[in-house]
């Protein structure tokens, strides 16, 4: 990702899994910021009309899969960003619902090669603070079943079925509440865990500094599958963490085993 440069006005980025409540606390910001005075513009990943109606046209057709999809996603994320520029430049607050980590994440949940995430979006400015909303896939499921259940695409359902046969299949009642749950709860978590890797490392580093006084005894990483603990071990290490051992496989390998699991 590009630098952010010098400008008068100041891009603030609200990622988090769906249904974490980044739409909620934007507009609660905007209001506050508009009530002080502040000139503010609120932005959405994949919310111009004329992309979504080509994306559904191709859909139709079977013409776009992952990859292909992020191709159009991040060229109609640089089409708009002169427009922002030019908000910024004269004093305005953009929130933006899902930026560039954003876009990286569900691409990634997709299994879009990060060759081509890294390349797409690398010449987008970076946000002047990014706000990431953390809660579980769990309570991401919860929250969305109170307001009428998970859609096909934050379900991942577009991956599994093809997004026209996906849309078909929930039109006709083929795709039971349980099934569309497990389906979320998998595409949630691989969303999780690409978060993990790729939020601004400051978060990681003040997670860091408040286990400080845990440096002399042995540290456990984990994530669900075990692929984000790497880098949290590397950081760990760096700050002078000697014992840092990794869960083989993650959490769900440790629940296959009938491993008990407590929340403190």
């Amino acid at each position: 990702m590009a630098k952010g440069t010098a400008r008068v006005g100041s891009l603030i980025a609200f990622e988090g899994l769906d249904g974490a409540g980044k739409s909620t606390q934007i507009r609660r910001l905007a209001d506050a910021l508009s009530a002080d005075g502040h000139l503010v513009d609120i932005r959405k990943l994949n919310a111009n009309r004329l992309f979504k109606d080509q994306c559904r046209r191709l859909n139709d057709r079977d013409l776009l899969g992952p990859v292909e999809a992020a191709l159009m996603k991040a060229a109609e994320l640089a089409g708009r960003f002169e427009a922002v520029d030019m908000a910024l430049d004269h004093g305005v607050v953009v929130l933006w619902d899902k930026y560039i980590v954003g876009s990286i994440v569900a691409d990634i949940a997709r299994s879009v090669p990060l060759k081509y995430t890294d390349a797409l979006l690398s010449t987008l400015p970076e946000p002047d603070l990014t706000v990431y909303l953390e809660i579980t896939p769990a309570e991401a499921l919860r929250r969305k079943n109170e307001i009428g259940g998970p859609r096909v695409m934050e379900s991942g359902l577009d991956v599994t079925f093809g997004a026209r046969q996906a849309h078909a299949k929930m039109a006709a009642g083929e795709i039971d509440p349980d099934t569309m749950a497990r389906h979320f709860l998998a595409f949630q978590t691989r969303m999780s865990e690409a978060y993990a890797r790729h939020l601004p490392p400051e978060r990681l580093a003040n997670a860091i500094d408040g286990m400080k006084r845990l440096k002399d005894r042995t540290v456990i990483v984990y994530g669900e599958r075990g692929e984000s603990a790497a880098g949290a071990m590397r950081a760990l290490q760096q700050q002078g963490f000697s014992q840092v051992v990794s869960l083989r496989g993650g959490l769900s390998a440790w629940r296959a085993e009938h491993m008990p699991v407590t929340r403190d």
